[in-house]
C-alpha cells in the first residue's frame, strides 16, 4: 500500500462516507452492548431458577 492511500483514510473521502462509517461503528457498538445485555440476562435467569 502506498502512502497516499493510507493518508487521510478516515478524514479523507466524502462527508457521506464519513457519516456512514460513524453510523456503522455505532451500530456495531450497539450490537455488542445488546449481546452483553442478553448474556447477562441469561445468567440472571439461570441464577433465578436455582
Amino acid at each position: 500500500m502506498t502512502a497516499p492511500e493510507v493518508q487521510g483514510a478516515v478524514q479523507g473521502g466524502s462527508r457521506q462516507a464519513r457519516d456512514a462509517w460513524k453510523e456503522d461503528l455505532e451500530r456495531r457498538k450497539q450490537w455488542s452492548r445488546d449481546q452483553r445485555e442478553r448474556k447477562r440476562a441469561e445468567r440472571e435467569a439461570r441464577r433465578a431458577e436455582r
